[in-house]
């Protein structure tokens, strides 16, 4: 919980580099596997080949997409599926869904879960500082709240979709990085 609040306070300071957001995803997800294995979850991977470039601090997305994917495990009670995939999105100027992005080309980072999902009346919440559904001792409510913070220092925004019984989706859209092409 330290080093998360930390976080907070060091806020705008981190090393952006061109990075492989697959790459990321590799590691992170080899990270979290032995864990979901546990509980019977099965990890899909569907990357897509032709993803851009992203200019971001590898060791602070990799905390995003093992964050989401620890979420998206705890959501899951009696085994089911992630899947994690990777688009190119292209948002265009008049693109109203998306306020907050400039027209470019993003690297689009999918998480999806066969979980419980996220009531309604709790939607606009998720991502405030201190707010958790789980229980004491188990959850400091700071891992969403770090995860919308690091996602839009790098210029992105991280976008949710849930229904209750059949699971909840993220979709973490990053930048490219003008100038380099696709990895």
């Amino acid at each position: 919980m330290v080093s998360q609040l930390l976080g907070f306070a060091r806020k705008g300071e981190f090393l952006a580099l061109p990075m492989n957001l697959n790459d990321a995803l590799r590691d992170a997800i080899e990270l979290v596997e032995r864990v979901m294995k546990k509980k019977e979850i099965e990890i899909k991977k569907e990357f897509s080949n032709e993803l851009p470039v992203i200019k971001g601090d590898s060791s602070q997305i990799e905390q995003v997409i093992v964050n989401l994917l620890m979420n998206a495990g705890d959501a899951i009670t009696h085994g089911g599926t992630i899947t994690v995939s990777t688009i190119t999105k292209k948002i265009e100027r008049n693109d109203n869904r998306y306020p907050l992005l400039t027209p470019g080309t993003y690297a689009c980072l999918r998480i999806s879960d066969t979980g419980t999902g996220i009531p309604k009346e709790i939607m606009d919440k998720i991502f405030d500082p201190f707010f958790t559904t789980k229980a004491p001792g188990k959850g400091t409510g700071l891992g969403l709240a770090m995860v919308y913070g690091i996602v839009r220092e790098h210029q992105g925004i991280i976008d949710v979709e849930s229904q209750m019984g059949k699971g909840t989706t993220f979709v973490v859209y990053l930048p490219a990085f003008v100038g380099h092409s696709s990895v």
